[in-house]
This record gives C-alpha cells, sequence and structure tokens, in this order.
C-alpha cells in the first residue's frame, strides 16, 4: 500500500519526465525512425515497430515503468469516482436512519 512520502515522491517523479505526446510528436517519432532507417520511408506506425497513435496521451515513466494517460482513463477514473461518492452518501444516509444498538 502506498502511503505517506512513498506516494508523494511517486507523483513527483511522474510529473519531472511527464511530456504531452500529440499528433506532432507522433509525427516527429516516426521522421526519428526514417532518419535511422531509411527503409521505413512510407511504413505506418505499426509496420515501423511503433505503438498506433489513438488520441493525445500524458506519457512518463516509474521507476522505470512507463505510464501512459490518455482522456480515456481520465473519465473512467471520473465516472467510478462519482459513483462512489453517490454511493458512499447513500451509505451514510442509511445509517443516519437505522436504528442499530452495539453491545461493547
Amino acid at each position: 500500500m502506498l502511503n505517506g512520502p512513498t506516494y508523494v515522491n511517486l507523483i513527483s517523479h511522474f510529473w519531472v519526465r511527464a511530456s504531452v505526446f500529440d499528433k506532432h510528436a507522433a509525427k516527429l517519432e516516426m521522421e526519428e525512425k526514417v532518419l535511422i532507417d531509411p527503409s521505413l520511408a512510407g511504413k505506418t506506425r505499426e509496420e515501423m515497430g511503433l505503438e498506433p497513435f489513438i488520441d493525445i496521451e500524458i506519457r512518463s515513466s516509474i521507476m522505470g515503468v512507463p505510464v501512459f494517460i490518455s482522456q480515456d482513463i481520465i473519465a473512467y477514473v471520473k465516472f467510478w469516482h462519482v459513483r462512489l461518492k453517490i454511493f458512499y452518501t447513500m451509505f451514510q444516509h442509511k445509517l443516519k436512519n437505522t436504528d442499530l444498538v452495539y453491545d461493547v
């Protein structure tokens, strides 16, 4: 479980190395591959051995592990955050309305 200063260090390491990967960055990545190996000219990203460009991403690495954050991931996290907040509110409301007696 990540708690305490570990979490802060991981986040700071993530943002120090973070970069935005958009269409321009994808094009530059392809051009670099062609400069290294001219036989790759005119091929697709997949044929060059590159990841397909789907959407804008924030790319970084934490402890050597590549991390990609896209708009889909942010939407997914926000969706579950809202759902859990609603569930928590409903649960708290039910607890207040019950006459539970705990014997110690």
